[in-house]
């Protein structure tokens, strides 16, 4: 199976010259051609950060039918107020067995009705978007975290707004959990950053020696530009 992650960088935040209509026609022809490759057969299941919670059913309620996929997401209410949310999406084949909700966080139990999904029928991913602020917002991120860590999931996957470096307190809440390789896939504060990452508690086949398979290359300078439609690179966990 293969698990995508993508923070779609909210139009609210978008600073640079790159309008949404034109940076959402290149987000879907990447989600498309992840849908479409053969990378390896399974099930592939799509997560997306920073998604504005208003114009869900105009940007993608379309596009994920037309591809035989559905999808949960985040949405507002009164203990969550917060206009952008995270979207979970995976084929209609398998079915939802159940979704629950963080602040930060969707949960979606999903269960396999074929072999794809290695020794495991249900599985548990949590598709999240931590707090921002590399310097000062750890302790809120380590908060965070262990709320969704008490919903024992399988798969950690989304933006963690934390390279790590000097974060054992989120290392320790993801102990017995292999991590995907550290790619710099972020562009802020004028420099790249290692936020987005995959942590798998089921057996991994990494197809670099001991790498998660990247989408596309790494950030190596500012974006959105004409590659690239946000400020985050994707990535693709292959897990089998």
């Amino acid at each position: 199976m293969q698990i995508f992650t993508s923070n779609l960088l909210a139009e609210r935040f978008n600073k640079t010259s790159y309008e949404w209509n034109t940076r959402l026609d290149k987000i879907k022809k990447v989600i498309s051609d992840f849908i479409d490759s053969n990378h390896s057969e399974g099930l592939k299941v799509i997560c997306l950060q920073e998604v504005e919670l208003d114009d869900i059913e105009r940007d993608f309620k379309g596009f994920f039918a037309e591809r035989g996929y559905q999808y949960v997401h985040h949405s507002k209410t009164k203990k969550r107020t917060s206009p952008i949310g995270n979207l979970t999406a995976w084929p209609a084949s398998i079915k939802l067995e159940k979704v629950d909700y963080t602040s930060t966080a969707v949960i979606t139990a999903l269960r396999a009705e074929t072999e794809t999904i290695s020794e495991m029928e249900t599985m548990t991913i949590a598709n999240i978007h931590l707090k921002a602020g590399i310097k000062s917002q750890t302790a809120t991120r380590v908060s965070q975290l262990k709320s969704v860590m008490t919903h024992s999931p399988d798969i950690v996957v989304g933006d963690f707004n934390d390279d790590f470096r000097d974060s054992n307190d989120l290392l320790n809440l993801l102990k017995g959990y292999n991590q995907s390789e550290s790619i710099n896939t972020v562009w802020a504060d004028d420099r790249v950053w290692a936020f987005d990452a995959v942590f798998s508690r089921i057996h991994t086949r990494r197809d670099e020696p001991e790498g998660f398979k990247v989408v596309s290359s790494a950030a190596k300078g500012p974006i959105p530009n004409d590659d690239n439609p946000s400020d985050h690179v994707p990535l693709v966990a292959v897990l089998s």
